[in-house]
């Protein structure tokens, strides 16, 4: 009677310890995948930044090149680069929404209605929704393209 009650705890032992197995297992696996996720959501955020800070170099660039022109291709070219700091600073928001808007502000006065905006009239109302693909469709002007 013993042997079968040693019998029946070893089973019982050794089923615990099989379960206690496959749930750390388990719990490996899917640690294992939130943080392959998680590293593929920041690669994609390095890119994007990447991009974002080209964006925001050449604009620098251009800035710093805007003297090269008369005054009328120096306004038009401002009004573009105003917007497209805008379009750049609702992504960083965006992406750091806890940051303090007063790191990232920008008081670059802008009419939505100015035919040289770069931000189309269905997304004007909506800068909290722009995306990456927004600022690359945003053509430069062939003279500054050209420049930078």
């Amino acid at each position: 009677m013993i042997a079968s009650m040693d019998d029946d705890d070893r089973t019982k032992m050794k089923k615990i310890d099989l379960i206690q197995q496959a749930t750390t297992r388990l719990r490996r696996k899917q640690l294992e995948e939130q943080l392959s996720d998680m590293m593929t959501g920041l690669t994609n955020i390095q890119t994007q930044s990447k991009y974002l800070y080209g964006q925001l170099s050449g604009a620098m660039a251009t800035t710093q090149q805007l003297t090269d022109y008369d005054l009328e291709q120096q306004h038009e070219q401002m009004d573009l680069l105003e917007n497209q700091a805008k379009l750049h600073q609702a992504i960083l928001q965006q992406w750091f929404p806890f940051m303090s808007s007063s790191t990232m502000d920008c008081d670059i006065p802008m009419d939505i209605n100015d035919d040289s905006s770069i931000v189309s009239n269905s997304n004007s109302n909506n800068e909290s929704d722009l995306s990456v693909d927004q600022l690359a469709s945003a053509n430069l002007p062939i003279w500054i393209a050209n420049a930078m």
